[in-house]
């Protein structure tokens, strides 16, 4: 029986009047296993019962773990699967780049490094005396035209264009008039 203000159950009345005209508890526990009354039962059945809870959670925890091993392969070839398709992504990239893109990529990458080493050489092929003074004329100026392509290779990739000095335009302007005369003669 509920009560619908309170929602509680409560016993019938028939049961609360026989429990308070008799003087009986409540409740009866019933007295078996090992007679103490206390309704503990039979010490095998409650072992029994122990461990039935035991390898019925043994059995819970199995699963859970079977179940985050499953969860945690899937993640895994998840990632497999998305890396591979990134991988796919990068090399379709690669393959539709120009070479012009490439090489400025290369160059981009070791410009740097080349610089060093051809200047580095040159410097080392000076020091050392290879070089005749006839030839160190004509090499110094291959260096330095080389130096000078490289520099404007990278000043071209990193897309800012060098802007000369007025200076520099009528140096360049002039030394270009001067060669003309010269030829002329």
């Amino acid at each position: 029986m509920k009560d619908s203000d309170n929602n509680k159950d409560y016993i019938d009345p028939k049961v609360a009047s026989k429990i308070v005209e008799e003087n009986d508890p409540p409740y009866k526990v019933p007295e078996e296993g090992n007679g103490n009354g206390n309704g503990n039962g039979n010490a095998d059945v409650r072992e029994n019962k122990t461990a039935e809870l035991l390898s019925s959670t043994a059995d819970i925890v199995t699963l859970k773990k079977a179940e985050l091993a499953s969860a945690l392969a899937m993640k895994k070839a998840d990632i497999a699967r998305r890396k591979a398709e990134i991988k796919g992504e990068i090399e379709i990239i690669r393959a539709r780049s120009s070479a012009k893109d490439l090489a400025g990529k290369h160059i981009a990458k070791l410009g740097g490094f080349y610089l060093c080493l051809i200047v580095l050489s040159f410097l080392y092929s000076i020091t050392s005396g290879s070089l005749s003074g006839d030839s160190l004329g004509v090499i110094t100026a291959l260096v330095t035209l080389v130096v000078s392509s490289i520099t404007g290779l990278l000043a071209g990739i990193s897309g800012k264009p060098e802007k000369k000095d007025s200076a520099e335009l009528m140096h360049d302007l002039l030394s270009t008039i001067i060669e003309k005369d010269e030829e002329k003669k």
